[in-house]
């Protein structure tokens, strides 16, 4: 019987050739491509736990970001991610100025509600 192209339609396996597939030589032959390497459990690029945040720019923003990354070879996270830091490290000191004692009762509420 022949398939629609004119060639012979496959057949499955035997038993026998499923069983030789399973066999504890080919097993012992693939052993080193499955335990070459010890598992990795994190990436290589890992930099803790992270959360994938979206927001819009305008568009000379993105522009600006696309030159910088262009010229610096930086990716566009990495650079985004260190503008953000210290922009927020800034706002914090501003809070803990203006009123310490606030500051203190917002982080203890925050934390309260992250948890």
């Amino acid at each position: 019987m022949s398939n629609r192209f004119g060639k012979p339609k496959a057949t499955p396996p035997t038993n026998e050739e499923v069983k030789s597939r399973f066999s504890q030589e080919v097993q012992e032959e693939q052993a080193h491509i499955i335990y070459e390497k010890t598992p990795r459990k994190t990436r290589t690029d890992y930099k803790g736990e992270r959360k994938q945040v979206a927001f819009r720019l305008p568009i000379e923003m993105v522009n600006d970001l696309a030159f910088i990354q262009f010229a610096t070879g930086e990716t566009q996270g990495s650079i985004c991610e260190e503008a953000l830091r210290k922009e927020l490290q800034k706002r914090k000191e501003q809070l803990k100025e203006e009123d310490e004692q606030e500051y203190k009762q917002l982080v203890k509420l925050f934390k309260k509600k992250q948890s």
